[in-house]
């Protein structure tokens, strides 16, 4: 997604799935940017989507999100980045670069070798985040500084260069225990109810998941981690109560 023409404001890019090899020119599979004749972005909302880099031979340039945009809102998408033939984490999920006061929470990261990126620009920056899974991944961030976090404990003291000043105190890096569609049918996954509950923000499209299921409503539910909620197990039918 990318603008071209006048001010992109509250843009919603949701319910997607864009997977594949990106070949070795493209820059990410989502952009969100102002144009070079100052028009600017703000607000844009990227949600419910499945990104998935399937190549271990190419990566996009810039991570499968690219944020030049101020106030975006990145959250309850699921990241699958792909290994090397030696099995290490490729390419990057989201490159704030340069964009301001980005919002990244509810978000499974699977297999990257950067997570978040704010650009070594001294302006890009996060204003929140949280409730994220970062599993298998070398980098968990890095700040406009350019200092890197390798592990969850140490993306969680970064506290300036465009780093919020507590984020991701909810967040995990355990396995989601995705299968083949990138559902969660494991009751015991990183993502199960480790998300927080959305719905305040009045984003109807939000409040289902990809699939079109209800995220639940009330505030004191939490929800679960990525794009698709965990699938939970039927009721048992058919039960009889038999006197003791």
């Amino acid at each position: 997604a990318t603008n071209s023409g006048s001010s992109m404001n509250a843009c919603s890019i949701y319910n997607n799935y864009i997977y594949g090899d990106p070949g070795v020119h493209m820059s990410s599979f989502v952009f969100d940017s102002q144009n070079t004749s100052g028009n600017t972005c703000s607000g844009v909302q990227i949600f419910n989507n499945i990104l998935v880099n399937s190549s271990s031979v190419h990566f996009p340039a810039d991570g499968l999100v690219q944020d030049w945009c101020s106030g975006t809102l990145i959250t309850n998408n699921t990241f699958i980045g792909s290994s090397n033939v030696n099995g290490t984490p490729q390419s990057t999920a989201i490159s704030v670069n340069p964009g301001v006061g980005a919002t990244i929470e509810n978000n499974i990261f699977s297999t990257f070798y950067h997570v978040i990126y704010l650009a070594n620009s001294g302006v890009a920056s996060m204003s929140a985040g949280d409730n994220n899974d970062y599993y298998n991944s070398a980098i968990i961030g890095s700040d406009n500084a350019g200092n890197y976090y390798t592990t969850l404990a140490n993306w969680q003291g970064c506290v300036s260069h465009g780093c919020p000043a507590s984020h991701d105190t909810h967040s995990s890096a355990g396995n989601p225990l995705l299968n083949g569609s990138y559902n969660v049918t494991i009751p015991t996954s990183a993502a199960c109810q480790a998300a927080t509950n959305l719905t305040i923000l009045g984003i109807s499209a939000l409040d289902s998941d990809k699939s079109g299921a209800a995220r639940p409503s009330s505030s004191s539910s939490a929800w679960d981690v990525g794009a698709y909620s965990c699938v939970r197990p039927a009721p048992p039918t058919g039960l009889v109560a038999q006197p003791k």
